[in-house]
This record gives C-alpha cells, sequence and structure tokens, in this order.
C-alpha cells in the first residue's frame, strides 16, 4: 500500500497580501502583522474574515500553501454565522456539469435563491485542477454567476496563480464590478 503522509494542520492565522504587493525587500518574507513588532509595520495583508464587505476575491498561492485549509476554515466561519454557505471543490468533481448541479441542487443554494435579504458565500476550491479545459471552465463558471445575483453573494476562489486563467479574472471583475464593494 503507498500513501501519501499527511503532516499536522496548525491553526494559524494566514494572512493575504492584495495582488502585486512585494515581500520585504530587507528579509525576502513577509513581517507577521501579529507579531511582537507587528504595531509598528505599515502592512497591506489582510485575513479574509476581515473581508467580508468584498464581493468577490481569489486567493492565489502555490501549491500546499494553505489555500483549501483557509477556505475550509471561511466555510465554517461563515455556516457559524448562519450565512448561507457553499464550498465548492472543482478539484474532487468529476466534471463541470457534476459540480454544477452540486452546487445548483444543493438545500443551501436552494434556500438562498428563495430568500432575496440573505446573502451566500460561494467558496470554490481547485479553480486550476477541475477536468476540463481552463477556457471551457472559465465560459461554464461565468454564466452560473450570471445566474446568481451578484448583491448578495460572496465569491472566494482558489487556485494556483500560474494556472488561473487571466480571461476569469478579467470576467470575475467584470461580473462583480460595483457589487458592494
Amino acid at each position: 500500500m503507498c500513501g501519501v503522509a499527511v503532516g499536522p494542520r496548525y491553526p494559524w492565522v494566514r494572512w493575504w497580501p492584495p495582488a502585486g504587493s512585494e515581500p520585504s525587500p530587507v528579509s525576502g518574507f513577509r513581517d507577521d502583522p501579529d507579531g511582537p513588532y507587528g504595531h509598528l509595520l505599515d502592512h497591506e495583508e489582510l485575513r479574509l474574515a476581515d473581508c467580508d464587505d468584498v464581493s468577490c476575491l481569489v486567493l492565489f498561492g502555490d501549491a500546499g500553501m494553505g489555500k483549501s485549509a483557509e477556505l475550509a476554515v471561511d466555510f465554517r466561519r461563515h455556516e457559524m454565522a448562519g450565512r448561507y454557505s457553499f464550498l465548492l471543490d472543482l478539484g474532487g468533481s468529476q466534471s463541470w456539469g457534476a459540480a454544477r448541479k452540486l452546487l445548483l441542487s444543493s438545500s443551501e443554494v436552494v434556500s438562498w435563491r428563495a430568500d432575496p435579504d440573505e446573502q451566500l458565500a460561494l467558496l470554490v476550491d481547485s479553480v486550476d485542477e477541475v477536468s476540463t479545459s481552463m477556457r471551457k471552465l472559465t465560459d461554464q463558471l461565468l454564466d452560473l454567476l450570471a445566474e446568481l445575483p451578484c448583491d448578495r453573494l460572496l465569491l472566494r476562489a482558489a487556485g494556483r496563480s500560474a494556472a488561473f486563467p487571466s480571461r476569469l479574472r478579467d470576467g470575475l471583475d467584470a461580473r462583480f464590478a460595483g457589487c458592494r464593494d
């Protein structure tokens, strides 16, 4: 039997820098905003939990950097707050059609669509791992989002930056322009 060893999961706070920001030129690493000198830092990093006023966020990072773990923590946070929430792992889906059906038929999404005053936290993991072409996924994901009211949607997507299509990024920018943020 051959298996992959999975190490422990640590409950540390993950800080997310804005796109295009650079680590410290002195150390080459980002300083910890919660560290002993955090109050002296001029940092741009945010926790995902501090971004509920932003309609659409994409978490980029290399494999193993904690994107999936962060989405799982955020999913539980939204659930505990009583908000409609759904975690869609595209990497674990057999096809886009199966993932779409799973999402749209879930009790959470059905209830949310029937309740015009409530918000849905939709967390989409492994955007870069789905078993369809990225061009096709981009079109299908944007078509799906066009069916959902963006003013009541918190979309969180995660994937590796090198594999995340710029066409999808542009489509998300256009879809969520003017929606809450």
